[in-house]
């Protein structure tokens, strides 16, 4: 059993396409139409599931009594030209030209040519070239094209690119007692996770941190609280981002609870750089802690 699929995109930082779907297996090919052996990189960025024990890439496990995939019901399509890739669920789609790259669960997406990355979901995109790349994130893409999306053949007779105007939205928590050492705060209070910083893209954000003491030393309910307004950029080489420009103001302080918090760049254990925020409690205090950040993304080609 086979499938083609001709008229698929390339995703981003890829060199090749998902050719033709066999017996489950997904086969691709480079620009010229080669094939190409696929990898757990090259199959994840198009949304299917990599099998590391037989070495291969599956959109779904062969049942040669079934000869279709089959439609998921759970989703809510309104529009055409929409592509959902694999293990798409609970999801709403108005708008025309949009990708959910995969494995992505109760998303919205309104609008035309917004993408959805593989692995995020709960998430909100509204408006043209909007770009999720986090969880539980809320994404506006601000951006425009020169004709009207029906007259247009290809990604290329855009005027503007994916992301290179965008909105987003994200919280980050942490819980934590510490005796005057800096903690990160990770994105949505999951451990080690934080907002990855795009390619050619320069990002102005503001953040709103929010710290409440809930054990002994100081009363309870006693907080601190911070806004933080900083920029920073990544150029196309994928070299580190440049410093962060930042300036943090307090806005109610206590010595007990905080000493220091900042924006910083997080390098986890595959050497990639994300943002996000470190605090410093004061010795023994339990601390609950919160934060909003706003990021204006202005994304673009060769910086």
């Amino acid at each position: 059993m086979a499938r083609q699929n001709t008229e698929i995109s390339f995703a981003p930082n890829q060199v090749a396409v998902p050719d033709n779907i066999q017996d489950g297996l997904v086969y691709f090919t480079d620009v010229d139409g080669n094939p190409v052996w696929s990898t757990e990189g090259l199959c994840t960025a198009y949304g299917y599931e990599w099998d590391e024990q037989n070495q291969v890439c599956r959109a779904f496990i062969f049942n040669p009594s079934v000869d279709s995939i089959g439609e998921n019901t759970t989703n809510l399509v309104k529009g055409g030209n929409n592509e959902i890739r694999a293990n798409v669920n609970n999801t709403s789609i108005s708008g025309q030209n949009n990708l959910l790259i995969g494995n992505n669960t109760s998303d919205v997406v309104i609008g035309n040519r917004n993408q959805l990355e593989n692995k995020i979901s709960n998430s909100l995109l509204i408006g043209t070239f909007a770009n999720a790349t986090a969880n539980n994130s809320f994404v506006l893409g601000g951006n425009n094209s020169q004709n009207t999306i029906n007259e247009k053949s290809g990604l290329e007779e855009y005027s503007d690119i994916l992301g290179e105007r965008q909105l987003t939205k994200v919280l980050f928590g942490n819980y934590f007692e510490a005796e005057g050492k800096t903690n990160y705060l990770w994105l949505n209070n999951v451990e080690n996770s934080a907002y990855p910083i795009p390619k050619n893209a320069v990002l102005m954000f503001s953040v709103r941190v929010l710290g409440v003491a809930v054990a002994p030393l100081v009363s309870a309910g006693e907080f601190m609280s911070f806004q933080i307004e900083g920029v920073t950029m990544k150029k196309n080489s994928g070299e580190a981002p440049t410093p962060i420009y930042a300036r943090t103001t307090p806005l109610n302080q206590s010595s007990a609870i905080g000493l220091n918090c900042t924006a910083v760049i997080y390098t986890d254990a595959n050497g990639e750089r994300f943002l996000t925020i470190s605090v410093t409690n004061g010795k023994g205090i339990f601390v609950e802690w919160v934060a909003n950040m706003e990021i204006t993304q202005l994304q673009t080609k060769g910086i």
